[in-house]
């Protein structure tokens, strides 16, 4: 069922920033679960885990990262999808930081990952972004960075930006780059149909709803 109020209103900003890596579901909850016992020896913490109920509904299981963390993230679900791909989720204050743990997953396991902002907010006195950023994490082109691929519509002042980095896909809507107006020239729709070309269904629910699905926490020794 598609359903992208879901997303875009009725959950933000849980679900208006979004990570995506392809990576089997249970290697990703290994390493990840790895990734937090690491920072947990420095953080001092230990790391709570859990399958989540597959009776819950998916609006169940995103309230399960409330309340939101005052300074950094410290709930976490994957939820496995109808493909490829693994959803990644924290309860930062903002949502998730699509840049921060997707970012060093996707160099350090080398998969791919997507990640998404769906904040189309740009009338008077709103802030907002849309964006639509793919990263090679199995292709290093130096030292510190891996083949990525990034367009962005945003607006943090009064002023509405648009930028794009990396090599263009084939399948991109180039000509929506030029238009005049910034805040059209990358939409919600646009960056809906580009994770087609990647097995995202990024607004259809059924999507993610599988039996399989892991919530983990880190709890202060």
């Amino acid at each position: 069922m598609n359903n992208p109020q879901f997303f875009l209103q009725d959950h933000k900003p849980h679900t208006t920033r979004l990570s995506f890596l392809k990576i089997p579901f249970n290697e990703m909850v290994l390493h990840f679960e790895q990734r937090l016992q690491e920072l947990g020896l420095i953080w001092e913490w230990t790391v709570h885990h859990q399958k989540v109920s597959d009776e819950l509904s998916l609006s169940d299981k995103i309230k399960m990262l409330e309340p939101f963390a005052q300074r950094y993230p410290n709930k976490y679900i994957i939820l496995e999808t109808a493909s490829e791909w693994c959803l990644y989720m924290e309860n930062g204050y903002r949502g998730t930081d699509v840049f921060s743990q997707p970012s060093y997953l996707s160099k350090t396991l080398g998969v791919q990952n997507i990640s998404l902002y769906l904040s189309p907010d740009f009338k008077k006195d709103e802030f907002g972004a849309v964006m639509f950023h793919w990263r090679n994490g199995a292709n290093k082109i130096s030292e510190y960075a891996v083949e990525s691929r990034t367009i962005m519509v945003h607006k943090e002042t009064s002023k509405t930006t648009f930028e794009q980095s990396g090599k263009t896909f084939e399948f991109e809507n180039l000509a929506s780059y030029e238009k005049r107006i910034k805040k059209e020239r990358l939409t919600v729709d646009m960056v809906a149909e580009y994770c087609k070309h990647f097995n995202i269904d990024l607004f259809n629910l059924d999507f993610f709803i599988k039996d399989v699905q892991h919530y983990l926490q880190p709890i202060k020794k």
